[in-house]
């Protein structure tokens, strides 16, 4: 998934006009004070079986600025050290 993120609904409304004026192809904005996020499932951090199964979130590096947009991205996306272990899942 590829978004440009911004800190405001305005920001994005700008871009939008900008690039519709300018005939550039469209984009996928995130604005930060806009977008909607579920909290993280905690339970999926606890789990035991497969071993070494994470949260996308809990192994890639941010910053914390971001962790909204990266949040909407990645969700509850497990991160699993083989294809067996993500089948098991």
């Amino acid at each position: 998934m590829d978004s440009i993120i911004v800190e405001r609904e305005t920001t994005v409304q700008s871009c939008l006009r900008y690039m519709k004026e300018h005939r550039y192809e469209p984009e996928t904005f995130l604005p930060l004070d806009y977008i909607k996020v579920s909290p993280i499932n905690e339970q999926l951090r606890e789990l035991q079986d497969p071993k070494n199964v994470k949260l996308v979130l809990d192994v890639i590096k941010y910053d914390r600025q971001y962790y909204k947009a990266l949040l909407y991205a990645c969700g509850n996306a497990l991160v699993c050290d083989n294809d067996d272990d993500a089948r098991r899942l």
